[in-house]
């Protein structure tokens, strides 16, 4: 991602991930100007986290959730894109579950969290689905109804916040192969 026709100077964001595509959508945050918390499990690679601030998040801990957004000023962008998969694990139902807790109820539990502080500044979030949201995915069926679910979510909130003020869209990354 190019951010050469962005600035966010001034603008605070939390992407909960350290790694993958959040660390990604981080780095170019950064880049584009805006004071970026990267919040989730300890990376194994500090170093990748230059010039973004850490903090350490639990998504499916609504005491380590609070912390995070009751800790803060100011919040304008929130990009959901902590998630697991466990592939041919998640037809086991615990594991299922896990997937189901982290990737989609921990997304709400942040948006519910972050809510007052985006309402101040007029904020967006941004919810990281998966093209296994549409296909599905026979090793992965945790992960593709979690992110079936975030897909959903993130129309429910998109409606219900429009007039609050606060964007709510999804991104759905994916290859699909021949």
């Amino acid at each position: 991602m190019t951010t050469a026709n962005f600035n966010f100077t001034g603008k605070t964001a939390v992407v909960t991930a350290t790694s993958g595509i959040g660390l990604g959508i981080a780095l170019a945050l950064r880049d584009a100007g805006a004071r970026v918390i990267v919040a989730g499990l300890a990376p194994a690679d500090m170093a990748s986290l230059q010039g973004l601030e850490f903090r350490a998040l639990d998504v499916t801990d609504t005491t380590s959730i609070a912390a995070l957004f009751g800790g803060l000023e100011r919040l304008d962008i929130l990009v959901n894109a902590a998630g697991i998969i466990r592939r041919a694990a998640e037809h086991e139902p615990d594991v299922f579950e896990q997937v189901i807790d982290v990737n989609l109820n921990g997304t709400m539990r942040c948006c519910q969290a972050a809510k007052h502080l985006l309402l101040q500044s007029s904020g967006s979030v941004v919810n990281i689905a998966s093209m296994l949201s549409f296909f599905g995915g026979a090793h992965a069926p945790g992960y593709s109804a979690s992110k079936g679910g975030v897909a959903q979510l993130t129309k429910s909130l998109a409606n219900a916040w429009a007039a609050q003020g606060v964007r709510v869209n999804a991104v759905a990354p994916g290859y699909i192969t021949t």
